[in-house]
Protein backbone atom coordinates (compact mmCIF):
# COMPACT_ATOMS: atom_id res chain seq x y z
CA UNK A 1 0.00 0.00 0.00
CA UNK A 2 1.38 3.39 -1.01
CA UNK A 3 1.30 6.38 1.32
CA UNK A 4 -1.24 9.06 0.44
CA UNK A 5 0.33 12.14 -1.13
CA UNK A 6 -1.69 15.16 0.03
CA UNK A 7 -1.44 18.39 -1.91
CA UNK A 8 -1.84 20.39 1.28
CA UNK A 9 -0.35 19.62 4.67
CA UNK A 10 -2.58 17.97 7.25
CA UNK A 11 -3.20 20.13 10.28
CA UNK A 12 -4.81 19.52 13.63
CA UNK A 13 -7.99 21.60 13.87
CA UNK A 14 -9.26 20.83 17.38
CA UNK A 15 -7.89 19.53 20.65
CA UNK A 16 -10.47 17.06 21.95
CA UNK A 17 -9.94 14.23 24.39
CA UNK A 18 -12.03 11.34 23.03
CA UNK A 19 -12.44 8.00 24.78
CA UNK A 20 -13.09 6.16 21.49
CA UNK A 21 -13.44 8.43 18.46
CA UNK A 22 -15.14 6.80 15.46
CA UNK A 23 -17.18 7.21 12.29
CA UNK A 24 -15.92 10.42 10.64
CA UNK A 25 -18.44 11.44 7.97
CA UNK A 26 -18.24 14.48 5.69
CA UNK A 27 -21.59 16.26 5.18
CA UNK A 28 -21.12 18.03 1.84
CA UNK A 29 -24.47 19.82 2.05
CA UNK A 30 -23.75 21.47 5.41
CA UNK A 31 -19.97 21.42 5.02
CA UNK A 32 -19.53 19.71 8.41
CA UNK A 33 -17.36 16.86 9.62
CA UNK A 34 -19.45 14.59 11.85
CA UNK A 35 -17.88 12.04 14.23
CA UNK A 36 -18.71 10.25 17.46
CA UNK A 37 -17.20 9.37 20.79
CA UNK A 38 -18.67 5.94 21.48
CA UNK A 39 -18.21 5.99 25.26
CA UNK A 40 -18.94 9.67 25.99
CA UNK A 41 -21.59 9.04 24.39
CA UNK A 42 -21.69 12.02 22.06
CA UNK A 43 -21.97 13.08 18.41
CA UNK A 44 -19.82 16.01 17.25
CA UNK A 45 -20.07 18.30 14.23
CA UNK A 46 -16.99 20.32 13.26
CA UNK A 47 -17.27 23.31 10.95
CA UNK A 48 -13.77 23.48 9.43
CA UNK A 49 -14.33 27.04 8.20
CA UNK A 50 -14.74 28.40 11.75
CA UNK A 51 -13.44 25.51 13.90
CA UNK A 52 -16.77 25.59 15.76
CA UNK A 53 -17.46 22.23 17.39
CA UNK A 54 -21.10 21.41 18.15
CA UNK A 55 -21.77 18.61 20.65
CA UNK A 56 -24.84 16.39 20.86
CA UNK A 57 -24.96 14.14 23.95
CA UNK A 58 -26.67 10.80 23.31
CA UNK A 59 -28.72 8.70 25.76
CA UNK A 60 -26.49 5.61 25.34
CA UNK A 61 -23.37 4.38 23.51
CA UNK A 62 -23.21 5.57 19.90
CA UNK A 63 -21.39 3.36 17.39
CA UNK A 64 -21.70 5.17 14.08
CA UNK A 65 -23.57 7.78 12.08
CA UNK A 66 -24.46 8.46 8.47
CA UNK A 67 -25.76 11.54 6.66
CA UNK A 68 -29.35 11.22 5.39
CA UNK A 69 -31.64 13.45 3.33
CA UNK A 70 -33.42 16.43 4.84
CA UNK A 71 -30.76 17.39 7.35
CA UNK A 72 -31.13 14.10 9.20
CA UNK A 73 -28.59 11.58 10.46
CA UNK A 74 -28.81 7.83 10.75
CA UNK A 75 -27.55 7.15 14.27
CA UNK A 76 -26.57 3.67 15.48
CA UNK A 77 -27.00 3.58 19.25
CA UNK A 78 -26.82 0.67 21.66
CA UNK A 79 -30.63 0.96 21.83
CA UNK A 80 -31.10 0.60 18.06
CA UNK A 81 -30.84 2.48 14.79
CA UNK A 82 -32.46 5.93 14.73
CA UNK A 83 -33.26 8.46 12.02
CA UNK A 84 -32.64 11.74 13.79
CA UNK A 85 -32.45 15.48 13.56
CA UNK A 86 -29.94 17.00 15.97
CA UNK A 87 -30.62 20.29 17.69
CA UNK A 88 -28.15 22.13 19.93
CA UNK A 89 -28.04 20.14 23.17
CA UNK A 90 -30.72 17.60 22.22
CA UNK A 91 -31.91 15.23 19.52
CA UNK A 92 -35.14 13.97 18.05
CA UNK A 93 -35.63 10.36 16.92
CA UNK A 94 -38.17 8.73 14.60
CA UNK A 95 -37.32 5.14 15.41
CA UNK A 96 -37.85 3.87 18.93
CA UNK A 97 -36.07 1.13 20.80
CA UNK A 98 -37.13 -2.37 19.96
CA UNK A 99 -37.34 -4.35 23.27
CA UNK A 100 -35.94 -7.44 21.51
CA UNK A 101 -32.64 -5.58 20.77
CA UNK A 102 -30.05 -5.87 23.49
Amino acid sequence: MRPIDFEEPIERRIDLDLAIGESPVWDAGRRLLWFVDILAPCIYALDPRTNHLATYPMPCAVGSIGVAAGGRLVVALRSGVHLSILYPGRWSSWFTRNPRWR
